[in-house]
């Protein structure tokens, strides 16, 4: 999945925390994880300065999902960093930049007043929003025109929102020289959004095609 971290909304942050550099380390939480593409930050600099956005962080959920599709990604990454006494609250949402939807929500919570304590939450929410959004696969169990069935539910963790790219696995690679089983080639079919779960199914709509039609028995990704 790929993803853009816009800057966080700032709520009484007093002058012991005023000169972190708080996008960066929303940024490199996110890129440390491994699990999203994350945009660069110049790319998403250029992109407020062209829509007339600053880094003060106060963005709605719409204008985020704008400013989304504008860096051609998935989703965007935003919400707010609030210091009250010597406590810190990061409140963190992942919006989804087509539909504007709010695909999850965390947060971390702090009673030390320090930039360990600071980095430390920003891991622990980006680490939160990766765990909502498990990478999973599974087969296509049913195709009835655009809407196809998949094998996962709410008990392996899919939800409502998420993308998925459906593939079909083709012939077998073998090493010229050793004769090893090397794997299949891999052709994509469409990309999918989930429209409903349920507990060991869930219905998604084919929101790309790529190759071809899909057919029962082709696999899925979760992006």
């Amino acid at each position: 999945m790929s993803i853009a971290v816009l800057p966080f909304e700032s709520k009484g942050i007093g002058r012991s925390l005023g000169d972190i550099d708080l996008l960066d380390k929303l940024i490199t939480a996110f890129v440390n994880l491994g699990r999203f593409k994350v945009v660069e930050r110049a790319q998403l600099e250029k992109i407020l300065e062209e829509q007339k956005l600053g880094l003060s962080g106060i963005i709605d959920a719409r204008t985020a999902a704008r400013i989304g599709r504008g860096l051609g990604v998935d989703a965007v990454v935003t919400g707010s960093i609030t210091q009250s006494g010597q406590s810190v609250t990061i409140d963190a949402r992942l919006i989804d930049a087509e539909t504007a939807a709010i695909l999850t929500a965390r947060d971390a919570f702090s009673s030390a007043l320090s930039l360990a304590s600071l980095t430390r939450m920003i891991t622990e929410a980006a680490q939160k929003i990766r765990d909502d959004l498990p990478i999973l696969n599974g087969y296509v169990i049913r195709v009835d025109g655009n809407k196809l069935t998949l094998d996962k539910g709410f008990t392996d963790g899919l939800k409502k929102g998420m993308k998925c790219i459906v593939y079909r696995e083709g012939a077998p690679i073998i090493h010229p020289v050793t004769g090893e089983f090397l794997g299949k080639t891999i052709e994509e079919i469409c990309e999918v959004r989930v429209l409903e779960v349920l507990n060991n199914y869930s219905i998604a709509d084919v929101t790309r095609t790529i190759q071809s039609s899909p057919q029962i028995k082709d696999r899925f990704v979760t992006k």
